[in-house]
């Protein structure tokens, strides 16, 4: 081969060399296109994209369910994606720990109160994340067209009544909406400061506290057939109040199912979870953090968490934004209004305890509220494997915020 021609085919090469980069390659830091993972997918992804959109920084969004599994490996392969949204404070942490999070400005006093500064800290010193969106737990939808009203004392939660709702499908994470029920049960029966120190891995799933929550929820739950609950994805359990004849009467859920029962023409309305010796409200947020050193993906971030970037979603309705500037009178539909005042009008929060534990003893948490349905009479040896569990996390994995 001539030397010319050796030439002309390396010139060639170089393009495809460069599309073809390994995993281990790292692009340019200041590269224009922003590479974003996020856990939405559907409606929930065609929203995030016109927030992304409203930023002005080129991007490619993947999203994906199996969301930790995925950016572990990317992290692992040298391929960390410029930017992810976590809703698992947990998992945020690990990163931090392991310096793959790049510090960024602290969120403005002005714009968020003290909670959800903390909470963008993930655990760390400095700010490492941005709110990207809040949702309000504790909170009890019904069909406002029926004759089932939520119970508003203890007295009426546990005399029963309208069967509950219950769907503890959610790939691959089977098994959450089980655990925001003894979140809220252990919080509104014992308070504050027992949910923070279970919370921050100081009180022992086997104290008296933790488990009257769990026997609480299994009486509560008893009368809905464990497989039923186990086939059901979260999301399609509370159809079943809109039906003629009820299916079941009421839904334990956050404020996203506000928007999943409209995106199914449906409409319900909720009350708070009643006071059954302290009260308080369980909130969860999707938090962003930054894996590489690009300027554009700071700009993006930036604009994630300033107040025109928080105003997207929540009018686009089935988002929530903790910013102080982003009005309940910004949000389409009523419901909605009422959640948002609750996120920034100064109430008692806690952030959801599972998303504050090390991601090991979280997937534990799953498992077993799964086995405690299926098997009521193992909730001792579940107990016992979760203190297990809980005793073999090294202390610097947990994670105290303030509470209440």
């Amino acid at each position: 081969m001539s030397p010319s021609t050796r030439h002309a085919v390396l010139r060639a090469l170089v393009p495809l060399l460069l599309l073809t980069c390994l995993p281990g390659c790292a692009p340019p830091a200041d590269r224009a296109l922003v590479r974003v993972l996020g856990p939405w997918t559907g409606a929930e992804e065609a929203r995030f994209r016109a927030v992304l959109d409203r930023t002005g920084v080129p991007y490619d969004y993947t999203g994906s369910r199996a969301l930790g599994q995925l950016l572990r490996s990317r992290v692992q392969q040298g391929d960390p994606p410029d930017v992810a949204v976590l809703p698992g404070l947990g998992e945020l942490a690990y990163y931090a720990r392991g310096g793959h999070l790049r510090e960024l400005p602290p969120l403005p006093e002005a714009d968020y109160a003290p909670f959800w500064r903390d909470l963008a800290r993930v655990g760390a010193e400095g700010t490492h994340a941005v709110v990207v969106k809040a949702d309000l737990k504790s909170l009890i939808w019904f069909d406002p067209d029926s004759d089932v009203r939520p119970p508003a004392n203890a007295e009426q939660l546990l005399a029963g009544g309208a069967p509950w709702c219950l769907g503890l499908g959610s790939s691959p994470d089977a098994g959450w909406p089980g655990t925001d029920w003894v979140e809220d049960l252990l919080l509104h029966q014992s308070g504050p400061g027992v949910y923070r120190r279970w919370a921050s891995g100081e009180l022992a799933w086997r104290s008296p506290e933790v488990r009257r929550a769990w026997e609480t929820w299994g009486a509560l739950v008893s009368g809905v057939p464990a497989e039923r609950a186990l086939l059901t994805d979260f999301d399609d359990a509370g159809l079943a109040m809109f039906t003629r004849p009820q299916g079941c009467g009421l839904d334990h859920l956050g404020s996203f199912a506000g928007a999943a029962y409209r995106e199914r023409g449906r409409a319900g309305d909720f009350a708070p979870f009643p006071d059954l010796g302290a009260s308080g409200w369980e909130v969860s947020a999707d938090l962003a953090g930054l894996f590489t050193d690009s300027p554009a993906a700071g700009r993006l971030l930036a604009h994630l968490a300033d107040a025109e970037g928080q105003r997207v979603w929540p009018a686009a309705g089935g988002a929530y934004s903790a910013h102080k500037r982003v009005p309940p009178s910004g949000y389409v539909d009523p419901v909605d209004r009422r959640i948002a005042e609750v996120l920034t009008g100064g109430a008692s929060l806690c952030l959801d305890a599972s998303d504050l534990m090390p991601p090991s003893l979280r997937s534990a948490f799953y498992r077993g509220v799964i086995n405690y349905l299926e098997t009521p009479e193992s909730l001792e040896g579940v107990l016992a494997g979760l203190d297990q569990i809980a005793d073999s996390v090294d202390r610097t994995e947990w994670i105290t915020l303030p509470c209440g």
